[in-house]
């Protein structure tokens, strides 16, 4: 990680999303787990970034996001930058 700071932000229902995410074995990797149905929005929602964010104490503007959706993750990420 190089001194990055990781969230995993991902929609779905908190119990389900939590199985996979420890049987993937990635959660010790990573800072913080985001569930949008434990944080109150979903992606591509603006809040569910910023959530995501301050889990960690980043800014949206020092932020990359990954995924596997363009709607969702793409324009989530880019909707979650500061007008």
């Amino acid at each position: 990680r190089a001194g990055l700071r990781t969230v995993i932000l991902t929609n779905g229902v908190g119990p389900m999303q939590r199985a996979k995410l420890d049987e993937s074995g990635c959660v010790p990797l990573v800072d913080a787990v985001v569930i949008s149905a434990e944080a109150g929005f979903s992606k591509p929602h603006p809040e569910a970034f910023s959530f995501a964010l301050e889990q960690v104490g980043g800014s949206p503007e020092q932020a990359v996001t990954v995924g596997d959706s363009l709607e969702a993750d793409a324009v989530g990420g880019v909707g979650a930058l500061p007008r």
